[in-house]
């Protein structure tokens, strides 16, 4: 898919849809991609996720890849 969009332009296609259904945004991107030259398998995943807080993590013991050593 991404070889038919530049990614301001695929932005520009997501952002118009952040409030409403993914399946026309999704019809839209495959539409557009096999216009450009798709070939007849152009798929498309879409998930919109939610803000959620973070949980707080307690980590015990070393783990020297937390100090950037690994």
């Amino acid at each position: 898919m991404t070889e038919y969009f530049e990614d301001a332009e695929l932005a520009d296609v997501l952002y118009s849809g952040l409030h409403g259904s993914l399946e026309p945004l999704c019809e839209q991107l495959i539409s557009m991609a096999l216009l450009r030259g798709g070939k007849d398998n152009v798929s498309v995943i879409m998930v919109r996720c939610h803000k959620a807080g973070f949980p707080v993590l307690t980590i015990e013991g070393d783990y020297p890849e937390f100090r950037g050593e690994l």
